[in-house]
């Protein structure tokens, strides 16, 4: 069997990311940053992003690495244990889970959220961003949640996981914030699922930021001259700190504390001192005029947000316990998450600290809007008061985020706020918002808006010290003022109007009226009952004359859906009295229905509380039932339904019951029900697609039923002895509208077969059935006198193998304790060994160190082994079926061992069902089908582990999932490659250098598309390595792609990788630990910039100018060459002619296209230097290599005049010139130097010039000699 996955993936990033645009559309993190444009970052914006590569390592210590190319994306995955992989999109969010893991994540056991890789790119989780993975453990709730002895506990039980450090206990939610380290963070994942009282473990989801007009708008002046200012309270802000010097809030401030880690909690953000003076700034800075809601009360500041306006949840939640036990009346949260259920870490602290506390929590709905269901956490929360935003003409702002809430469709937000253009105080130091002055920033969103609210809750507490968070709530939001035209959805109760809040002393609750989801048919279900409770605190009796409507968007709730108890209800001083609402469901049409119940009295007393309900439309069950290949129930395979007339309607991933049935609710219509499903005998996996893609749901529903035993063996035959790989099994499912769904397992090893059962050909729509397998020689094959040949697994980081064959004794040598050891001979012979969990390496060194030339493990735990193993074995080993270590131990004596350490060829090859699944998918393979590709693979050093991917994409494909498949270099080897019109295949290759460091070079190939009996030959991580530009093939199917050297009228546009091989069309980096870069650019001869990468955008000017391009990359990894070079290039340029661009319609500069976009006049060498496998050539020589010097592709040819070469073996002390000769061809020549037999490196400097334009390069220690 081909080398297992390595268990340690994971310690560094690959390269930095500008942007992943294929997966953007991700949740956006908790931020402080208000909808208003905020000041310009200091660097630069960002080129286009075809090719950027960004790494995730997620918490079980898998790795993903997703890149971009040509409108493509691959991501590439590599498995901690060698395990499969379910790879899926859902509501434009890419997962990669574990498979192991998937019954965990559809339990909701683990947060799906640590497997949503475009989530945690945007959240900056990536790993050029972060080496740690934040997250929430939360406890079975045998800890005192409000207890100082709680914290205690939980911290306690957080500290005992290894591989992370735990940063913060949450007991409010009986749970703690650990940081995860991503090197180890398999050992982490492994504690955790041996802990029984673990609970659930979520992402620590990273948080941000989300008034003299404002102010009186609400009716604060009215409350002041009441006398009610606040005075009393405390209200505590949650946000990015304070300016404590700030005249609006300095004499406010009772206590502050910071979370974050910074140790400080003041303001250099701007947003946390902007939302603290909207509640209780005095406006001192500007004579009283911007006074916040309410200047009376005190304000405790706590920091939960950093000095970029982003934090942790964690962060978040001990803030939220620290304001709350800590007396705060109101806690004021301007901050948001993602659309939540409400069942989430942060929401449920909400709702466990106000009912512990009494203290009320006023937070931001988020700025996700116009669409619906995107108001976010922890707003969703059942006890926040939670805020919309409003302009200062009461009309919804667009960003607002929206109810419903997900999952319940519940009434969200509760109320509404001015919350655009606010002026409040500016922060010392801060550019946040639009700055009016050195005191005060005018800034939008419902970060704005919710402040508003938090100091009108102050007002309300003063006046009312003993009221209850609920009545708080209440008493504003039944006295907002409703805007027509808004459902309860946009606005909740309305726009807040804390005069009348304060002044009215009438008001009603519970606040929203929620009569929550009724699901269809609703003919047999009971009215439902809701009980208003109205409240009058005034010393006379008050009537209200009371009514109750709803719509379904414009369509009126039917009469008698909706009825009261009375038409009016006469409260007493001081009194309350209450009236039940009951709904009829079997009444109104199907739909969201958005309303109020309505009290008037006299003296316009008014009262109005928001109510809502769904009714859900007509659906019906449908029943999926998955058996395996023997007819047993399988619940551990994933389904996916979808709705094949529009996937916007429906798609799902049910559970499925120890029958291996679920059931889910959808409208009618037709729905493709599809599944992949894993198998084991105890020893391996097989993988079986079975699969109904159009199934029609009528009235009174349908089933289905997706039978393995049906299926038929997917096979790949060669003609010749090959074993697996990689393979990959996934289906494509595209409907008549929406986004297609789709769904793909990686298979995990060791796996023997792949199943598919056959289907109809669909009418409506499009699928396909696609598998690949990467299939090569096996690498061990173990057979003797008597005993069948089997492939045993070989670890990776094992020491290679000898060639074989080679005879050897088989020993048992047990689990290797050392009584067992000191019991047996082990010396010149294979040790058998039983794995013991977690101690293989260990295992493997005790056998070495007793003399073992091999060792061979097993597993009795009764399913797949699939161990792996630490760098730096001292032996080589491998790992066998139970089986077959049974057959041996029952045998003894000796066995004979076939060894090819590394494969001479490489099979990739993909077989697509177009439309249906036939009955015979036994392939066999033409070789004339087939492309034929010869690789060298280089290195610096024998022995380097590397790894590859080869993603295909059809023409009707934009991603592809992949495993890394592990192989030593230097080597030469064959692939052969599927050639399909149409399909396009991008190769990539990661390098691993040393046994402490990994993944420490990354080169991709450009998009190919290949023909059937094509040959060509590419060679990989061969020398010189020097910056260049993305040399990519331009074809008609492929745009956006990032121009290497553009301008147009004002800005030069760059994308040039710093390290790039020798190779046609490859482009990559060093890791990011390793790769540096400075970069300047000049103009007429004065310095215009001085930043670290080749790739954004710089400055430039219309006018015709001369301009000098430096990039200096040096790398600081153990790799012996090519480590550093220096490289400028000289050129005139002029803004284009308006309408006049000579780019490729391709290529762009950035999002503004290719408009009056042209290439710049930039040479780039390329070398072709013919060096050996470990990039060296003969010293003590004359030797010659070929040099081509031109432009980019695309790009009018250059005039090339003058190419001057000189050479160095002191690293550049001193140089000589070399013979530089044509070549023939434009731009290309023949180089000749004469190397000495002492020196040990050859470095290069070459100076081209042409018209207008001169490359001048050096490269030190470009190849080293032998």
């Amino acid at each position: 069997m081909r080398p297992r996955h390595p268990s340690r993936l994971t310690a560094t990033a690959l390269a930095v990311a500008l942007t992943v645009t294929a997966l953007a559309g991700a949740a956006a993190p908790v931020t402080a940053a208000p909808e208003a444009a905020t000041s310009e970052a200091a660097e630069p914006a960002a080129a286009p992003t075809g090719g950027s590569t960004t790494r995730v390592t997620l918490v079980t210590g898998d790795v993903v690495d997703v890149t971009t190319a040509g409108g493509k994306t691959s991501v590439a995955v590599a498995a901690a244990d060698g395990g499969a992989v379910e790879a899926y999109e859902l509501d434009g969010d890419t997962y990669v889970v574990p498979a192991g893991v998937a019954p965990l994540v559809r339990a909701g056991t683990v947060d799906d959220q640590l497997f949503n890789v475009t989530r945690l790119i945007e959240s900056g989780y990536a790993d050029d961003a972060a080496a740690e993975l934040p997250v929430i453990v939360t406890y079975d709730g045998t800890a005192a949640r409000s207890a100082s002895a709680g914290a205690d506990a939980v911290a306690a039980r957080a500290e005992s996981l290894p591989a992370s450090d735990a940063t913060l206990p949450l007991p409010s939610i009986d749970g703690a914030a650990v940081e995860v380290a991503k090197a180890d963070a398999g050992t982490f994942w492994a504690a955790v699922q041996a802990d029984r009282s673990v609970d659930a473990i979520w992402l620590d989801g990273a948080v941000a930021a989300t008034l003299d007009v404002s102010v009186p708008m609400i009716g604060a002046p009215e409350a002041w001259a009441s006398g009610l200012d606040g005075t009393g309270t405390t209200v505590a802000v949650l946000d990015t700190g304070v300016d404590p010097a700030h005249p609006d809030v300095a004499g406010q401030l009772t206590v502050q504390q910071d979370f974050t880690g910074g140790n400080s909690p003041v303001d250099r953000h701007g947003h946390g001192t902007h939302v603290a003076a909207t509640v209780a700034g005095t406006g001192a800075g500007s004579d009283g005029a911007r006074r916040g809601v309410a200047p009376g009360a005190d304000l405790m500041i706590g920091k939960v947000l950093d000095d970029g306006g982003s934090g942790q949840d964690s962060w978040v939640i001990a803030g939220m316990e620290w304001a709350a036990r800590g007396g705060a009346d109101v806690v004021s949260m301007s901050l948001g998450g993602y659309a939540s259920d409400g069942t989430d870490p942060l929401s449920q602290a909400v709702n466990e600290l106000t009912a512990e506390t009494g203290a009320l929590f006023v937070i931001a709905g988020g700025n996700y809007g116009p669409g619906d269901y995107s108001l976010t956490n922890p707003g969703a929360a059942d006890a926040a008061l939670t805020v919309g935003n409003v302009t200062k003409t009461d009309e919804l702002a667009a960003t607002s985020g929206r109810g419903p809430r997900v999952g319940d469709h519940a009434v969200k937000p509760d109320i509404t706020a001015p919350g655009t253009n606010i002026v409040a105080a500016r922060a010392a130091g801060t550019a946040m918002g639009t700055p009016v002055d050195d005191l005060y920033t005018s800034a939008s969103g419902t970060s704005m808006a919710t402040p508003h609210v938090a100091g009108a809750a102050a007002i309300v507490r003063q006046q009312h010290p003993d009221w209850t968070p609920e009545q708080v709530k209440a008493a504003l939001v039944s006295t907002a003022v409703p805007r027509d035209g808004l459902t309860v959805y946009q606005q909740g109760g309305g726009r807040l109007d804390v005069a009348t809040a304060v002044g009215q002393g009438v008001f009603a609750g519970p606040a929203p009226l929620n009569f929550g989801y009724l699901p269809y048919p609703q003919t047999d279900l009971e009215p439902i009952v809701r009980t208003v409770t109205f409240s009058n605190v005034t010393d006379a009796t008050v009537t209200l004359d009371l009514a109750a409507s709803a719509s379904a968007g414009p369509t009126p709730a039917p009469a008698g859906m909706l009825t009261l108890g009375a038409p009016a209800v006469t409260v007493p001083a001081n009194g309350t009295a209450t009236v039940d609402v009951t709904l009829d469901p079997s009444l109104g049409a199907a739909g969201l229905y958005s309303g109020f119940v309505t009290g008037i009295g006299p003296d316009g007393v008014s009262v109005s509380l928001p109510l809502g309900l769904n009714k859900e439309q007509e659906v019906y069950e449908l029943t999926v039932t998955v058996l395996d290949r023997e007819g047993e129930p399988n619940r551990g395979a994933t389904v996916q339904v979808g709705n094949v007339d529009d996937s916007s309607k429906h798609v799902s991933f049910p559970n499925l019951d120890a029958r291996g049935q679920a059931t889910v609710r959808v409208p009618p219509g037709t729905y493709s029900v599809l599944s992949i499903m894993n198998e084991t005998d105890g020893e391996r996996y097989t993988y079986t697609f079975a699969g109904d893609p159009e199934v029609e749901v009528e009235p009174g529903g349908a089933s289905v039923v997706l039978d393995g035993r049906t299926a038929v063996p997917v096979t790949a035959d060669v003609g010749r002895t090959v074993e697996g790989v990689f393979a990959k099994l996934e289906f494509w499912r595209f409907p008549l509208a929406g986004e297609a769904m789709h769904y793909r397992y990686l298979l995990g090893e060791p796996f023997t077969d792949v199943y598919a059962t056959p289907t109809d050909e669909v009418t409506e729509g499009g699928f396909h059935l696609v598998t690949q397998f990467s299939l090569a020689e096996p690498d061990i094959v173990v057979d003797g006198a008597g005993l069948a040949a089997f492939e045993p697994e070989y670890f990776v980081y094992a020491p290679e193998l000898p060639e074989g064959p080679f005879r050897r004794d088989v020993v048992d040598a047990g689990t290797a304790t050392p009584s067992e050891l000191a019991e047996v001979d082990l010396d010149g012979k294979i040790a058998l060994v039983e794995a013991a969990n977690g101690q293989w390496s260990e295992q493997i060194r005790a056998v070495a160190a007793a003399g073992a030339e091999l060792a061979f493990l097993y597993s009795r735990a009764g399913y797949p082994f699939s161990g792996a193993v630490e760098r730096g074995l001292p032996i080589p080993a491998a790992a066998l079926d139970l089986s077959e270590a049974e057959t041996l131990l029952a045998r003894g004596g000796d066995v004979t061992v076939h060894s090819t350490p590394d494969s001479p060829y490489l099979y990739d090859l993909r077989f697509d069902q177009d439309g249906a699944v036939g009955a015979d998918l036994s392939y066999v393979v033409d070789p004339d089908d087939l492309a034929t590709v010869s690789s060298t693979y280089h290195a610096d050093a024998t022995q380097r582990t590397v790894a590859d991917v080869n993603p295909s994409f059809a023409p009707w494909q934009d991603n592809s999932f992949d495993s890394y498949r592990y192989f030593r270099a230097p080597i030469e080897r064959t692939e052969y490659v599927t050639a399909s019109p149409g399909m396009l295949w991008l190769k990539q290759l990661v390098g691993y250098e040393t046994d402490e460091v990994v993944l420490a070079r990354h080169a991709r190939d450009r998009l190919r598309t290949l023909s059937a009996g094509e040959e060509l030959a590419d060679t990989w991580f061969g020398g010189p390595f020097v910056p260049s530009p993305r040399r990519e093939v331009l074809e008609q199917d492929r745009v956006g792609m990032p121009c290497p050297a553009c301008r147009d009228a004002d800005e030069l546009f760059f994308w040039i990788e710093d390290f790039t091989d020798s190779g046609d069309g490859h482009y990559g980096a060093w890791d990011i630990r390793w790769e540096n870069s400075a970069t300047r650019l000049f103009r007429d001869d004065q310095l215009v910039v001085s930043r670290r990468t080749g790739r954004g955008v710089l400055a430039a000017v219309a006018a015709d100018s001369e301009y000098r391009l430096e990039i200096d990359a040096w790398s600081d990894a153990p790799w012996s060459f090519g480590t550093r070079s220096s490289t400028a290039w000289t050129f005139r340029s002029a803004a284009p002619a308006s309408g006049v661009g000579d780019l490729p319609p391709q290529y762009a500069c950035t999002d503004r296209g290719h408009r009056d976009c042209a290439f710049l006049p930039l040479l780039f060498a390329s070398y072709d230097v013919p060096l050996d496998p470990l990039n060296r050539a003969p010293a003590g020589r004359a030797f010659q290599f070929g040099l081509t010097v031109g432009g980019q592709v695309g790009a009018p040819a250059p005039s090339v005049r003058r190419v001057r070469v000189e050479v160095s073996y002191d690293d550049g002390a001193s140089w000589r010139p070399a013979v530089v000769r044509p070549a023939g061809g434009a731009g290309a020549y023949t180089v000749t130097v004469r190397h000495p037999k002492d020196a040990e490196h050859v470095s290069l400097r070459i100076d081209a010039q042409g018209d207008g334009t001169r490359l001048e390069q050096e490269v030190l220690r470009a190849y080293p000699l032998d």
